[in-house]
């Protein structure tokens, strides 16, 4: 189950009525105003990505049903977040102490590295990418993937540096496979 408390950038929405725009629509409305950000045909409002930004507050919704989430997960995944920034950030947490696998997929560390069982600090779209090609569901050329001793393996990046994967000590000798 993927709960998107910080929002999404795949579709925009009016900051002031909630109107939903897709992507396209704002794209043509802002080229048709020549370059003016578009206003809401429903109220007026501000237009923008349906992300949460800071000084906006957090969808109720999504944050209860992710607290609820995470007090019984398996499997909890941290992607993209600083985990810096509360209440979200101890979702995690909870989830941990609640007997869940932790994997944090972050660009850079963070301050709860130490007690995820697994933690990737790489660009999160080729990771994805290489994670759904290595899916059982995903019937492609082996090109990296999940090794033998439980750490996702890839090929190197264009820049020719490779993503660091980390074990830590939270997750013990498990493989983090099982």
């Amino acid at each position: 189950k993927v709960i998107e408390i910080h929002g999404t950038a795949s579709y925009c929405k009016c900051l002031s009525c909630g109107s939903r725009y897709d992507n396209a629509e704002v794209r043509r409305m802002w080229a048709d105003s020549g370059g003016e950000a578009p206003d809401c045909t429903v109220c007026g409002g501000i237009v923008k990505a349906a992300t949460i930004s800071f000084g906006q507050p957090m969808p109720e919704a999504e944050m209860e049903r992710a607290a609820a989430e995470a007090l019984s997960c398996d499997l909890m995944l941290a992607i993209g977040s600083s985990l810096v920034v509360y209440p979200a950030a101890g979702i995690p947490l909870t989830a941990k102490r609640n007997g869940a696998r932790l994997v944090i997929l972050n660009r850079e560390e963070t301050e709860m590295d130490p007690v995820a069982d697994l933690v990737i600090n790489a660009e999160i779209g080729p990771v994805q990418r290489e994670c759904q090609e290595e899916s059982p569901d995903h019937h492609r050329h082996r090109r990296g993937g999940l090794g033998r001793d439980g750490l996702v393996h890839h090929q190197r990046r264009g820049d020719g540096a490779r993503p660091r994967f980390s074990r830590h000590a939270g997750a013990g000798n498990r493989d983090p496979r099982a």
